[in-house]
């Protein structure tokens, strides 16, 4: 395994933490405890790094799925812990599965797991991206 440099640890883990239910503020406080105090954060970098997350997730919604040959899908919602608030949300997953046995994400939106308007949101834009 390689090893990492510190200032590359934040952008690996910033996902995880935001999925989590972390509030923006929240992360300096948890990084600081997976670095050390020494760590070079600030309120500054981290924005920097949920703003370059958000793109790069962006990107990745956008990824074209007309060309690849799935021989079926799977749809779910899972219920995380997410500081979504009071009401029931969920994450919405896709995954498609190719014929050589290897699998792909094609969705993760929050939503409604047991709505038909929300499902029909995701599939609307996967359509979008193919």
């Amino acid at each position: 395994m390689d090893s990492l440099n510190a200032s590359e640890v934040p952008g690996m883990i910033l996902p995880d933490l935001y999925l989590h239910g972390l509030a923006s503020g929240d992360f300096e406080l948890a990084l600081r405890g997976l670095l050390g105090q020494g760590a070079p954060l600030s309120a500054t970098s981290l924005q920097r790094l949920k703003e370059k997350w958000q793109v790069e997730y962006e990107q990745w919604k956008s990824m074209p799925i007309e060309e690849e040959e799935f021989a079926y899908l799977w749809a779910d919602g899972i219920y995380v812990k997410a500081g979504i608030g009071k009401e029931k949300a969920a994450l919405l997953v896709v995954i498609g599965a190719m014929r050589d046995g290897s699998k792909r994400f094609l969705a993760l939106e929050v939503g409604y797991r047991e709505s038909k308007e929300s499902w029909a949101e995701v599939l609307r834009q996967l359509e979008a991206g193919a």
